[in-house]
């Protein structure tokens, strides 16, 4: 599809015509006519910083350097990304990440597919003039069981933190300490239990987050890249096999945004090690005289048309079934199941050996039966839904935390327990039907006569405008018997007072 010209936007890049969408980041439209500008901390996925000052480029009128990552085309523009100027800055903020920087590049599992590598062999002075001692730290630690920190290979590009709480919607990694003695860890009381965690270690550019799995196993040129497909679920993200020696040993992402944004989970990136077990099965085995022998393909294949059709053929088509493997391709299971329904006759066909286990119901589910209820805590701060409210809302195990929120989760099961704290009650919210007037009052009379029942004469109630509303409605009609101490929304103060 063409662009409309009207939203082209001409600027000139190192001598070089560029004609890019408005908006476009000057770091992307040099992209666009094969100049590369050297990043840390930018990832066209995520929101730009500017944390690194790697991309830090000059332009025509504009008196100080500008960063690449954060600064938009304008009509006219004239930029410079190799000018003396930028050639300088450029060196310097290499040699300040060297600073503290180990060199640890031949036991780095980043090593040969490293950014830092490479934009110090591309844009750093090649020479250091620090004699001071390194910044130390105890290595690794353990962000997660699947991935360890090496905190002094760390640069503060905040990728980390950053896909976290945008991509994954988790708010587990967190900046500790200020200033020079900033590092990335986990914040009080959290762990870094992301579904997504393993992405972090693809998007780092220094080779701080490694992987537990991967660690000191190869070394990046000795690996053969074979594209594949996610089997673990139904969305078949795109990967890379990287094998050596005829051996798995890391999965990694393949660019496909139609399916998958780039991205992978933890249970698609990490389980991959029952490919390389000494157990698995590699030949077909057939039991004979009540063992099992290995056979060859042709034999297996033999063993079970013999097999399928004497049973076919003494009990009748419905008394053979078929189980499938969920992990199969579409075309597999097609041809699995035509075998079944059109060769044999039989429409005994699933992909599972037991019902799906029904979820166990919530503590809450005890005391609201079968109807849908969420109730919020007083400082509006967190609620609590029964599990009808859970199914209407689709949250779910795999639900990731909302940016500002968190799901309370069972420990050991990782379901929801019904508890949603902040930004994670939109969720409800967003499916809930818009509450009328009239509702509200209907809702405020019964709590009042509940209120009496019990004999309570003062509520304090958070309110919304729509609520404080509603109790205005129950006292001109003579019927408010109880006192309400409402807080008023700061967003409405003028319309309710």
């Amino acid at each position: 599809m063409s662009q409309n010209p009207d939203q082209l936007v001409t600027l000139t890049i190192d001598g070089q015509t560029a004609r890019v969408p408005r908006g476009t980041l000057l770091v992307e439209a040099a992209k666009s006519v094969g100049i590369t500008i050297p990043v840390f901390c930018y990832h066209e996925k995520m929101k730009p910083v500017g944390a690194c000052r790697m991309c830090l480029v000059e332009i025509e009128k504009v008196p100080k350097l500008q960063t690449a990552c954060t600064t938009p085309v304008a009509e006219g523009q004239v930029v410079h990304t190799n000018s003396p100027r930028v050639i300088a800055a450029q060196r310097s903020v290499i040699e300040f990440l060297l600073a503290n920087h180990p060199l640890d590049c031949p036991i780095c599992d980043k090593g040969g597919e490293c950014p830092l590598q490479d934009n110090a062999f591309g844009w750093g002075l090649g020479t250091s003039r620090f004699v001071e001692a390194k910044r130390r730290f105890l290595k690794p630690i353990d962000l997660s069981p699947e991935i360890k920190l090496d905190r002094e290979r760390c640069i503060m590009c905040l990728r980390c933190v950053r896909f976290e709480r945008e991509i994954a919607g988790g708010e587990s990694l967190v900046i500790v300490s200020r200033g020079s003695y900033s590092e990335i860890g986990t914040a009080p009381g959290r762990v870094f239990d992301s579904p997504f965690s393993g992405n972090t270690i693809e998007i780092c550019p220094v080779g701080a987050l490694t992987s537990t799995q991967f660690r000191f196993r190869a070394r990046i040129w000795d690996l053969t890249q074979v594209p594949s497909i996610c089997d673990k679920c139904a969305v078949g993200c795109n990967l890379k096999l990287q094998v050596r020696t005829n051996r798995v040993l890391r999965l990694w992402s393949r660019e496909n945004a139609d399916v998958d944004d780039s991205w992978l989970c933890d249970r698609g990136r990490f389980d991959y090690q029952y490919v390389n077990s000494a157990e698995r099965l590699r030949q077909p085995l057939v039991r004979r005289d009540g063992a099992l022998r290995m056979a060859t393909w042709d034999e297996a294949l033999a063993a079970v048309r013999d097999g399928l059709r004497s049973v076919v053929e003494r009990f009748g088509p419905q008394a053979v079934g078929g189980i499938a493997s969920a992990r199969g391709t579409n075309e597999e299971a097609y041809l699995f199941q035509k075998l079944f329904r059109a060769v044999l006759g039989s429409a005994n066909v699933d992909h599972r050996t037991t019902p799906h286990p029904p979820r166990a119901p919530l503590p809450f589910d005890a005391v609201t039966g079968s109807t849908p209820v969420f109730v919020n805590r007083y400082d509006g701060h967190m609620a609590l839904a029964n599990s009808h409210v859970l199914k209407l809302a689709g949250i779910t195990k795999a639900t990731p935390d909302p940016p500002g929120g968190s799901i309370v989760r069972d420990p050991t099961t990782g379901e929801p327990t019904g508890v949603l704290k902040d930004e994670a009650m939109s969720l409800v919210y967003r499916v809930m039907p818009a509450e009328t007037h009239e509702e509200l009052v209907e809702a405020a009379l019964l709590a009042l006569a509940e209120a009496r029942r019990f004999g309570v004469t003062s509520i304090q109630d958070v309110s919304t405008g729509a609520h404080i509303r509603a109790y205005q409605s129950v006292r001109r009609s003579g019927k408010l018997t109880a006192r309400f101490h409402c807080r008023i929304p700061i967003g409405e103060w003028r319309s309710l007072a």
